[in-house]
């Protein structure tokens, strides 16, 4: 049993329960509701464990190299409001693109190149992402409002099934747009009390 600074209530069973995570954990303190709706926007839908957005540290002058395609599938997700079911894997192209070139500064050219582009079809495959068991999620525990209308989110990694409500640190900024969409423009992230995961 343990109950961090942070306000988690972090414990396990005695004799721990069929398919169970590792520990199982309960908020006692809660997030304010603005951290609260900010994570839900911008965090939320984004996995420490699949592709590099949130372990790399990166920006507009790197953004290509931690661009993966299996990455599409949680960004879908979080851009339609429901599960992505692909056409006989195949995912067509102007939805694909315009998705990907929404939540980051990338060009539709370099999406063709690192995702796969099938010119007969117009469409990229579907990569389906393989899940890892016990994985940390992020929360934002404060924001910057910066002067050019971007905001600067401060994110705990949590991971309970180690213990930790403060893993590792990420300092990530979002350009929000009018119609409610915003772009990703920088990650970098910093170990705290768990090494980083590193991304297969």
């Amino acid at each position: 049993i343990k109950l961090t600074e942070k306000g988690y209530f972090i414990y396990s069973y005695k004799i721990q329960i069929y398919h169970s995570s590792l520990r199982q954990f309960w908020r006692i303190d809660p997030l304010s509701d603005q951290c609260r709706e900010l994570t839900e926007k911008y965090i939320s839908g984004l996995s420490y464990v699949n592709y590099n957005v949130l372990v790399t540290d990166w920006d507009s002058s790197n953004v290509q190299e931690i661009v993966m395609p299996c990455m599409f599938e949680d960004l879908y997700r979080m851009y339609m409001g429901e599960n992505l079911q692909p056409e006989n894997g195949e995912i067509p192209a102007q939805i694909y693109e315009r998705i990907m070139t929404t939540y980051f500064s990338v060009t539709k050219e370099q999406i063709r190149e690192i995702c796969g582009y099938h010119a007969a079809t117009d469409s990229y495959p579907y990569e389906m992402i393989v899940s890892r068991p016990y994985p940390p999620f992020g929360e934002v525990v404060d924001v910057t409002e910066n002067p050019d209308g971007t905001l600067t989110l401060f994110v705990d990694g949590v991971w309970p099934d180690y213990d930790s409500d403060c893993a590792f640190t990420n300092i990530i900024t979002v350009r929000p747009f009018g119609d409610g969409t915003f772009r990703y423009l920088s990650n970098s992230i910093q170990k705290k009390e768990r090494n980083i995961p590193i991304v297969y």
